[in-house]
């Protein structure tokens, strides 16, 4: 969602799983989002200007990422990739995601036409999943230990890991400008749940 109120998400359209874009305030479906030839468009993200980051199935039954501002669609696929997942995108329109390279998985940016391969320091396999709207920082998963997956935090060079208690999968989505975070954890039991951390300095939000 972004400061207009203005949401992504996805629907099923008979055989077909499109996305869409509504507004909160009036409280209708503005946009139906489908890539082109497309039989599954996935939204994950806009930012206040309306370009909207997300994925689609591709004719050859890959995983490809896009951009969609305005009326017009742009596939996201770096070099030498084979699947892309693109879920972040920030004020600027930067968008993030990462990209699947032979046996590989890449986190990457791409801004005005060129891709950056992104690396998080200490923080092996790691999965890029959003940006602030600032552009100055990054959230994700990653596994500290084998079979431990973790989310984090990435801002001013600084990894930050967040988990939640008594859980070996946590994964964050996405983050303001305030810091705050939300994501997923799953519990003990295997049941999946959504969550929100705020910054330390911010602890009587939570």
């Amino acid at each position: 969602m972004n400061d207009l109120g203005q949401i992504v998400g996805t629907a099923n359209s008979g055989t077909r799983t499109i996305g869409f874009l509504y507004d909160l305030q009036t409280q209708t479906f503005t946009e139906k989002i489908v890539y082109p030839g497309s039989s599954y468009t996935n939204p994950y993200g806009v930012n206040n200007a309306g370009k909207i980051s997300g994925l689609f199935l591709s004719a050859d039954g890959s995983i490809q990422g896009f951009e969609f501002a305005g009326s017009k669609y742009r596939e996201i696929t770096p070099p030498g990739a084979t699947q892309t997942y693109v879920s972040g995108i920030s004020t600027s329109g930067e968008l993030v995601g990462f990209a699947t390279q032979g046996s590989n998985n890449v986190d990457f940016a791409f801004s005005h036409g060129k891709y950056q391969r992104i690396v998080i320091p200490n923080a092996p396999a790691a999965f890029l999943y959003g940006i602030n709207p600032q552009g100055t920082a990054l959230a994700g998963q990653y596994e500290p230990s084998n079979g431990v997956f973790a989310g984090f935090l990435f801002q001013n060079k600084t990894l930050q890991t967040l988990q939640c208690p008594g859980s070996n999968v946590t994964a964050d989505y996405g983050l303001n400008d305030a810091g705050e975070v939300v994501g997923l954890f799953v519990d003990s039991s295997g049941v999946q749940h959504g969550f929100t951390w705020t910054p330390p300095g911010d602890a009587s939000k939570k």
